[in-house]
C-alpha cells in the first residue's frame, strides 16, 4: 500500500509502505507541492494528484511504477488548478478534480470534456457514466453533482448550509457518505 507524506519540508514525498512493517522508502518527485489523494484499483495501477507550488499551484498527477518503485510525473496542468481528488476504480477509467477536472483512459490523462460545476473536494466514480462530486460552490455551500459521462448535473436541496464537503466513500450511490467542514456530513446522496 502506498501512503504520502505531503509537504515535507517543502518538497512533494512519496512514501512505500510496506505491507510487512518493514522500513518504507520515500521518494522526491517535485519541489514545493502537496499530495491530497491517492487513488488505483491495484498496487499496479496507482496514481496521486496534487499540486506544484514553484509553479503557481500548477496541478499534478503522480503514477506509481511497481516495477521501479517509484513515481513519475502522469500529467502537469495549468497554473492555478490545483487537485483536491483522485478516484480510478479500474484500469481503464478514472478522474481528477479540484480546480481542473481531467479523465484517465487506460494510457493517458486528459482535460474531461466538461468540468464539474463547482470546485470539488472529494470524487467517488462507480463508471464512466456515474461518478459523483463533492465540494463547494460559487456562493460557499456545500455542494454535490452528478456525472453521467456526458454532463454534471448538481443534486440535493436547493437551500444547503454553508461549507464544503471535502471527501465522499462508499460502495454503492445508496452507502454514499460525504464529510466536511461547517457541519456538514450526508449518509446518503438524493
Amino acid at each position: 500500500f502506498a501512503g504520502q507524506n505531503i509537504n515535507s519540508a517543502g518538497s512533494v514525498n512519496l512514501t512505500r509502505l510496506l505491507p510487512d512493517g518493514g522500513a518504507p522508502s520515500t521518494q522526491n518527485v517535485e519541489s514545493a507541492g502537496q499530495v491530497w489523494e491517492l487513488s488505483g484499483p491495484s498496487s499496479n495501477v496507482l496514481f496521486a494528484a496534487g499540486w506544484e507550488h514553484a509553479v503557481q499551484r500548477r496541478s499534478q498527477i503522480w503514477e506509481y511504477d511497481p516495477s521501479e518503485g517509484t513515481w513519475s510525473s502522469a500529467l502537469s496542468g495549468g497554473n492555478d488548478t490545483p487537485l483536491y481528488a483522485i478516484d480510478v476504480p479500474s484500469p481503464m477509467f478514472g478522474l481528477a478534480a479540484g480546480q481542473a477536472f481531467y479523465e484517465w483512459n487506460g494510457s493517458a490523462w486528459s482535460t474531461a470534456r466538461l468540468p464539474p460545476p463547482f470546485s470539488v473536494f472529494g470524487l467517488k466514480v462507480f463508471s464512466s457514466t456515474e461518478a459523483y462530486a463533492v465540494g463547494t460552490d460559487s456562493q460557499s455551500r456545500a455542494a454535490v453533482a452528478l456525472w453521467n459521462g456526458t454532463t454534471w448535473t448538481p443534486i440535493g436541496p436547493t437551500t444547503r448550509p454553508s461549507g464544503s464537503i471535502t471527501r465522499v466513500r462508499g460502495a454503492s450511490r445508496c452507502t454514499l457518505l460525504g464529510v466536511g467542514s461547517g457541519g456538514n456530513a450526508m449518509t446518503t446522496f438524493p
